[in-house]
């Protein structure tokens, strides 16, 4: 019998951005009961790199982070669960003195940066290997794409441009084709080095198939020498390319040094239309068709792949494919049928509908790291304790929400009824009244623009509990943010219960 995984992300109070400044210490047995209950046997976390090691040019892991890691293997060892990580996570709030992002833009040509990664894996390893809870350890292509394969081509500037050409290879792989005449009719002029990797250079695919093939190789390399048995998850999406006025596609590459298990995601969008509506039927064959996509050598022994991100019912873009299914609890049946049979299990991104949230440790599980308070204060853990008016801020640098609703909301106790004001960046301020005792305000701030910095003006007598700066709620269909299950989840979670007792 095929023994799958059932697993599901958590993020704490806040979102994926914030997750480690959200889990609470205290509450991390009660979370993972409740993940047991809902019929999971392994628990996703997501490692930001720059969290974890937040001075890349110190090999050191923060001691909290650590210990709050170590306490989720400890008690999922009690309560035999899996732990599954995903390293390097790039999307992180997290204060630091070179963001996730920033590292991966560089890794390709700065030999401190690969150093100082191999490190981290090397350390993560050598901290999680004892337990017995350790499941499986992954690193994601998206975590990558983003930072080098989408960055650079938009990079203007030969600071910023250069260093990556040269030390990456591929203006060196470029000229050498130039030289050997086999750039065709492409006018190419290789010092004009900005608009190199633009779309109108007609070298975009060229700098595809060299990300993929050379880049990623040498980066996956690395890893794998470094954690072992680290696995990789595969870019399922074909990339659609504009090179000049010819369109081609690029399928991404699924080898991988040693690589023993196969990890993707899944969502209705892959190979649909965006107006596709699929029903359960379709759906059910959709999510089958893929998962037989990479499994190509199960015949020789191949495990079957591993879904990192099981988007059942997503409704994450509303121009995405999308899934209607006529009864909840046959389409449930009908995809953990093919999930136990096609899979080696899956993991669902995030117990709850969860909102955006881009502020760092806004629930103070880190005390006051990441805010900064002129005025007199004092902080317990997850409580803020105003004596006197405090003037509190953030800066954001490097996240960003998308347009449409947003909000900066304040929770906490005052003495008195009080005047509270929020400021966003430099243009954009508003004051209100809030009662006296508790209080839980959502202020409405502007849809559009980046959010480089919040402040906000507080009175002596308050209590604050959390300041997040959040947007839309994402949904991938399990539960809503009070944990009250969607009717398919409630068939699944019956499901899952089933198979793990039998």
């Amino acid at each position: 019998m095929n023994k799958i995984r059932i697993g599901t992300h958590i993020f704490g109070k806040g979102s994926p951005i914030n997750m480690w400044s959200t889990i609470v210490s205290e509450e991390i047995e009660s979370d993972l009961d409740e993940v047991k209950s809902l019929g999971f046997d392994n628990v996703v976390l997501l490692i930001p790199w720059s969290c974890f090691q937040t001075n890349i040019y110190k090999a050191e892991l923060d001691k909290e982070y650590l210990a709050r890691l170590k306490k989720i293997f400890t008690v999922a060892d009690e309560k035999e669960l899996k732990v599954i990580l995903r390293i390097g996570y790039l999307w992180d709030s997290t204060p630091s003195n070179m963001f996730t992002y920033e590292r991966f833009m560089k890794l390709p040509y700065d030999y401190e940066i690969k150093k100082q990664w191999c490190w981290f894996l090397k350390a993560l390893y050598q901290q999680v290997k004892q337990y017995k809870s350790f499941s499986l350890a992954f690193i994601s292509w998206e975590d990558f794409y983003w930072p080098i394969y989408r960055h650079y081509p938009n990079v203007k500037n030969d600071h910023d441009l250069l260093p990556f050409l040269q030390g990456s290879g591929f203006l060196e792989y470029i000229n050498e084709l130039k030289v050997l005449s086999l750039l065709g009719d492409i006018n190419l002029d290789t010092s004009d080095y900005k608009n190199l990797l633009s779309s109108d250079s007609g070298l975009y695919s060229f700098f595809t198939h060299y990300y993929d093939n050379v880049i990623m190789r040498k980066i996956l390399d690395m890893s794998a020498m470094s954690f072992p048995n680290v696995e990789y998850e595969y870019r399922v999406d074909p990339e659609w390319i504009k090179d000049g006025k010819t369109i081609s596609y690029h399928n991404w590459n699924t080898n991988f040094y040693k690589s023993t298990l196969p990890v993707i995601y899944y969502h209705s969008n892959i190979g649909t239309k965006p107006s596709n509506v699929m029903n359960t039927t379709q759906a059910n064959y959709h999510l089958k068709s893929l998962l037989e996509r990479y499994a190509p050598m199960r015949r020789l022994g191949q495990k079957l792949p591993f879904i990192d991100q099981l988007n059942f019912f997503d409704d994450t873009y509303a121009n995405w494919g999308s899934i209607d299914v006529e009864h909840d609890d046959e389409y449930a049946e009908k995809v953990f049928e093919t999930l136990s049979k096609f899979s080696s299990g899956y993991a669902i991104w995030g117990l709850r509908d969860w909102r955006k949230n881009i502020a760092h440790n806004p629930v103070f599980e880190r005390y006051d790291e990441g805010w900064v308070i002129d005025g007199s204060y004092s902080c317990d853990k997850n409580k803020l304790i105003l004596k006197s008016q405090c003037k509190i801020s953030q800066a954001i640098p490097h996240l960003a929400l998308d347009e449409g609703e947003r909000f900066v909301f304040i929770e906490g106790f005052s003495n008195s009824s009080a005047k509270v004001t929020v400021s966003i960046n430099e243009d954009f301020t508003k004051s209100f009244e809030i009662p006296n005792g508790n209080f839980s305000e959502e202020i409405k701030i502007p849809e559009s623009g980046r959010i480089s910095n919040v402040e906000l003006n507080l009175q002596n007598g308050m209590t604050i509990n959390e300041i997040s700066v959040f947007g839309r709620s994402f949904s991938q269909g399990f539960a809503d943010s009070s944990g009250n299950l969607y009717p398919i989840a409630k068939r699944l979670v019956e499901l899952q219960n089933e198979y793990l007792k039998s």
